[in-house]
């Protein structure tokens, strides 16, 4: 099951790494602390964040995934138990990262 406890509006998504063999996909994040439930003043205001989904069964874009390297999460959304829906700006308009997995885990660097 994924599930994702964080608030994405306005992170930036740095890389995209998608590990076809292993069935695994890294999505890391530059992560707004500041809008996170849990952020207390002294915090950083932003932290990178690593997500791994794992056990991927379809990884969808409208492009290139460079496209999506350096663009704002402007939403994400739970299309259903396993997938979400990333809704990405990038330099002109909006681009959609779908991810489907049997679950997810993350780690901050």
């Amino acid at each position: 099951m994924v599930n994702i406890k964080f608030n994405f509006h306005d992170s930036i998504i740095e890389n995209i790494d998608y590990i076809h063999n292993k069935k695994e996909l890294k999505l890391k994040i530059y992560l707004c602390n500041w809008k996170q439930k849990d952020y207390q003043d002294g915090d950083p205001e932003m932290i990178e964040l690593c997500l791994i989904f794992h056990d991927v069964k379809s990884f969808e874009t409208e492009s290139s995934k460079d496209v999506y390297i350096n663009g704002e999460i402007i939403e994400v959304k739970q299309i259903d138990s396993n997938t979400l829906k990333f809704i990405v700006l990038s330099d002109t308009d909006t681009k959609n990262i779908t991810i489907s997995a049997r679950e997810v885990s993350y780690f901050y660097y």
